[in-house]
């Protein structure tokens, strides 16, 4: 990992300002690298205490396993499905910032946009109890567009700030 701080200082500002994050770049350039950074870091740059969690979607196969994922490092009982149980059990514990990894692995099968919803209901407002940095290599409007037919938006739109990153060793 190659020095960074000017990136890091980039995203830890805006997730002290309330944001959620969403980093774009090709493949194998670091993003999984600087969401590891920002784990290692997150207590001593995040204004409001919160527990990093880091989740790879390499790992992770389909919506309940990610949901089994989730409550096994929030250490919560088992929360299928989300819901009230699970946004009750979440706020019960220090705020926590979601790292995820690979996300555009969330359009295979096994995914449905209710778990969009569910995560922009927990990651909406400066005082949210769940903050998101989402990595992919492709933005996540393309990712997770709005429905055609005009009816609903996409579950995350304008929830994140885009931070595009082609080649991070130009970054100091």
């Amino acid at each position: 990992f190659f020095e960074r701080k000017a990136m890091l200082r980039e995203i830890f500002t805006l997730l002290n300002n309330g944001s959620n994050v969403e980093l774009v770049g090709p493949r194998k350039i670091g993003k999984s690298s600087l969401l590891k950074a920002i784990e290692r870091t997150a207590l001593d740059l995040l204004t409001v205490q919160r527990e990093p969690i880091y989740i790879d979607f390499n790992w992770v196969n389909g919506e309940d396993d990610f949901y089994e994922a989730l409550c096994h490092f929030l250490k919560i009982e088992n929360c299928q499905g989300g819901g009230f149980a699970f946004k009750r059990a979440l706020e019960a514990r220090k705020p926590v910032l979601l790292l995820l990894d690979e996300i555009e692995k969330m359009n295979w099968e096994g995914f449905t946009k209710q778990i969009l919803s569910f995560l922009r209901g927990l990651a909406e407002g400066r005082d949210a109890p769940l903050k998101l940095v989402m990595a992919a290599s492709n933005s996540l409007d393309i990712l997770f567009p709005d429905n055609h037919d005009g009816i609903m938006t996409s579950p995350i739109f304008n929830v994140f700030q885009l931070k595009l990153y082609q080649y991070f060793h130009n970054i100091k």
